[in-house]
């Protein structure tokens, strides 16, 4: 008996040095990721993060004057919707199409509704800084009241820049078509990563009504230059990786991890009544065990998000492999470490987009001064790009080739394969085909050197 009773004291002995050692394990580990990311300069916990983001002189910050402009949108009513392309329920045509006259109408409509909002907008950008009122310390409970809004000035701008471009007014248009993109600027310093994914979709509104402008008006060299200067920016931009800070801060938190992954992380599959499992979650280790897991892997998608862009592509897809099946890893009541790392892709696709515009742009400053579009985008260089930008999904410069009375400039797209610029039959899909930028004069075409002082 008493060899038995050795044996069991042993027994609980070595448990609780065991657990000893595990908790301490996790609890050093931890540690050090949090000290090495504070070295770099970068926040770990939500207070830390909302310090990180910087809140400008009220006399410098332009958000005020966004919320004025939120303030004063007129949303289309049933009617006007109905007949509203980008903000409404309709297409515009493709770009080598009329657009119809009561789609013009209705565009015009809701500009004038709007046109308050317009103006707000175009007063704010006299700011350098901005700032909404924001509390990042609340972690997931953060309310990004500003993000809608934003949008739908978004589309607003977008669709007064075609509506101008088709009065024959360029330098109107140029000033909509870049001012959508220094409103998503608003929110580039912004460490959250739904506003960073909504900078990547309000890019994707100033690029569908460039391609649309860019082929219905002859645009002057000077006015497309001010366009690519706006284009480059914006692909230089890391945005993206303050998002991901963002959403570290929130998912290595541990009221958060509390808060999710008890109901929805490893023990999902076991019976949400049995309470009395809460108590065992955070002293048992495993909350400090899977903070650790999410650092690590946090830390791989940062990695490749800060590796050369055509690199991001294979390194998400490997990130993706190793925890999609990783229950723990993939719990949380709003995204999932997966759909973190997929993200990698969707700017990979709008940094695409944005290169293949500006090389484009390139093509058209060269078109304008020579009448001619160039044999070879070597000729565009240095005079209108300083260097040809590489492909992020194939690698090597971007693809071109002249068109019967225009030109395409395309990136190959997710799958790698090079269809010759040709495009799908409907919205471009990155993941089947090219990602294009296509001009096709036509004979409506306005020629537009007008000048304008209004925004």
């Amino acid at each position: 008996m008493a060899r038995r009773a050795k044996i069991r004291i042993g027994v609980v002995v070595v448990l609780v040095l065991g657990f000893v050692a595990f908790r301490l394990w996790t609890s050093v580990s931890i540690s050090r990721m949090e000290s090495r990311i504070r070295d770099q300069g970068y926040p770990v916990t939500l207070q830390e993060l909302d310090a990180f983001y910087p809140t400008p002189d009220p006399s410098e910050n332009r958000a005020p004057l966004l919320q004025y402009a939120f303030a004063s949108i007129v949303e289309p009513g049933l009617q006007l919707e109905k007949k509203l392309p980008i903000a409404g329920k309709v297409n515009l045509p493709r770009r080598s199409e009329r657009i119809p006259e009561e789609q013009v109408r209705a565009m015009r409509s809701y500009c004038l509704q709007n046109l308050d909002a317009i103006t707000a907008v175009f007063e704010s950008f006299e700011y350098k800084e901005c700032r909404f009122p924001i509390d990042l310390a609340l972690g997931a409970d953060t309310w990004l009241d500003h993000i809608g809004p934003m949008h739908s000035l978004a589309r607003m701008l977008a669709i007064r820049g075609i509506l101008t471009t088709l009065n024959g007014d360029t330098q109107l248009a140029a000033n909509q078509i870049t001012g959508v993109f220094k409103l998503a600027d608003s929110i580039e310093k912004e460490p959250a990563y739904v506003s960073q994914m909504a900078r990547t979709y309000m890019h994707d509104h100033g690029l569908n009504a460039l391609e649309q402008a860019i082929n219905r008006a002859s645009f002057s060299g000077s006015q497309l230059a001010r366009i690519q200067e706006q284009l480059i920016e914006a692909e230089e931009s890391r945005g993206f990786l303050k998002g991901l800070f963002g959403m570290r801060c929130v998912l290595t938190d541990a009221d958060y991890m509390l808060n999710t992954g008890i109901s929805n992380g490893f023990l999902h599959e076991l019976d949400p009544g049995l309470l009395w499992l809460d108590l065992v979650y955070s002293p048992s280790g495993w909350l400090d065990l899977n903070r650790k897991r999410t650092h690590e892997t946090m830390e791989q998608i940062i990695a490749a998000s800060e590796l050369p862009v055509e690199e991001q592509l294979d390194a998400s897809q490997t990130i993706i492999g190793r925890f999609e099946s990783d229950t723990v890893l993939n719990s949380g009541s709003g995204i999932t470490m997966t759909e973190v790392a997929q993200s990698l892709a969707e700017v990979v696709r709008i940094r695409a987009r944005l290169r293949v515009a500006i090389v484009a742009l390139a093509v058209a400053r060269y078109e304008a001064d020579k009448g001619v579009y160039p044999d070879r985008t070597d000729a565009l260089v240095p005079d209108y790009l300083e260097n040809l930008p590489i492909d992020p999904c194939g690698g090597g410069p971007m693809r071109y080739r002249q068109l019967d009375g225009g030109y395409v400039v395309y990136s190959v797209g997710r799958n790698g394969v090079d269809d010759g610029g040709e495009e799908l039959e409907h919205f471009p899909d990155w993941e089947r085909g090219d990602l294009t930028f296509t001009v096709e004069r036509t004979n409506y075409i306005h020629h537009g050197d007008t000048e304008s002082t209004e925004n």
